[in-house]
């Protein structure tokens, strides 16, 4: 579900998500694109958001802990500090 939900909002801000059919069921790849910084990862875990980082991509793998509201603070967050 949460994957669903982060497919969903990373298209509303035209991020390209790795389609459904194409993931596994937790977890979902975001690709940023050449414009996102090297230092990503460390920019993100500063604001307690932990994710991998893979060159220009965003692996996210929400847990059975993680709520709807962890992920707008993904999203809020990533704005801040990919912008």
């Amino acid at each position: 579900t949460l994957t669903d939900l982060i497919e969903r909002q990373a298209e509303q801000r035209g991020i390209e998500a790795i389609p459904k059919q194409r993931r596994a069921r937790h977890m979902i790849g975001l690709r940023l694109g050449p414009g996102a910084p090297s230092d990503l990862a460390t920019r993100l875990t500063h604001h307690g958001v932990f994710v991998s980082v893979r060159g220009e991509s965003v692996r996210v793998a929400p847990h059975l802990y993680n709520t709807e509201e962890d992920v707008d603070r993904l999203f809020e967050i990533l704005e801040q500090v990919a912008g």
